[in-house]
């Protein structure tokens, strides 16, 4: 990384430690950190990860080394924050923001009504049935919010998300090729365990899987909640977040409660214990 990544997580400043340029390579080592310690305790039959998530998912199991997925975070990530368009955010918005107890389908809708050349917004992650997050140019942004906070419809929420850019949207294109040229460096293995990928909720099983999904993430939708439902039909019934917080933990928990009662979610503090 050419820094010192562990004072920056321990010690801050928290300023920096959020830039994006940070925070991807932060959020993956972190992610692994705790996974070299679970695979001592378990056998996992299955991977996935959100979003930089997935590159973790992929060290996992054995497709790209830890030393690899490091280098390509950090250049995703540099990549990623120069597609962040210069017109900035009015105070109090986003580049993104989440959508509760909405139907994606009107989402959908409304984004490609507001969606114009130079202007746009998308669906940028399908986190669950009732989790919708939105992505682009912050104007559009702005109306899709404001559209839908008009309807006045009981349960239905928006929240401005306090992210850098507007990532897995179609802004996101030249990071993408810039990733592209990162990847046809980096030789992968094959998966010794499947994982599951973001762009396709499909499963990777073999090398030649990963690069092109790798490359696709970036622009378009992370489909967390088709993947959650592929791993269940694969047989998968016990959930464990391997990384900072919790996000994950309190969705699949809802998810299980309202859709899959027969699923166990866990948190590193349930199984883990430090010093």
């Amino acid at each position: 990384l050419g820094y010192n990544i562990v004072h920056l997580m321990f010690k801050g400043p928290e300023k920096n430690l959020t830039e994006t340029v940070h925070c991807q390579p932060a959020m993956l080592v972190c992610d692994l950190a705790y996974f070299e310690v679970l695979r001592e305790k378990i056998s996992p039959s299955l991977f996935l990860g959100h979003s930089a998530g997935e590159y973790a998912a992929a060290v996992a199991s054995g497709a790209i080394s830890e030393e690899k997925a490091i280098m390509l975070i950090k250049e995703r990530a540099i990549a990623m924050k120069k597609c962040i368009p210069k017109e900035g955010v009015q105070p109090g918005t986003s580049y993104m923001a989440a959508i509760i107890n909405y139907d994606l389908k009107n989402i959908k809708e409304i984004c490609e009504r507001v969606s114009e050349p130079g202007n746009i917004v998308q669906i940028a992650n399908i986190n669950s049935p009732f989790q919708i997050i939105i992505s682009g140019n912050n104007k559009a942004v702005i109306r899709v919010v404001d559209e839908i906070n008009a309807l006045n419809e009981k349960g239905v929420m928006t929240k401005y998300l306090p992210v850098e850019g507007p990532f897995h949207s179609k802004l996101m294109r030249e990071a993408k090729e810039t990733l592209k040229k990162d990847l046809e460096k980096i030789i992968i293995n094959e998966p010794q365990i499947p994982y599951i990928s973001n762009h396709s909720a499909s499963l990777i099983t073999e090398s030649s899987q990963v690069k092109p999904e790798l490359i696709e993430q970036i622009p378009n939708p992370v489909l967390w909640y088709p993947s959650i439902e592929l791993a269940i039909k694969k047989g998968v019934i016990i959930f464990i977040e391997c990384g900072p917080g919790n996000v994950q933990t309190n969705l699949l928990t809802k998810i299980g409660k309202k859709y899959h009662k027969e699923i166990t979610v866990l948190n590193p503090k349930d199984y883990l214990c430090f010093g």
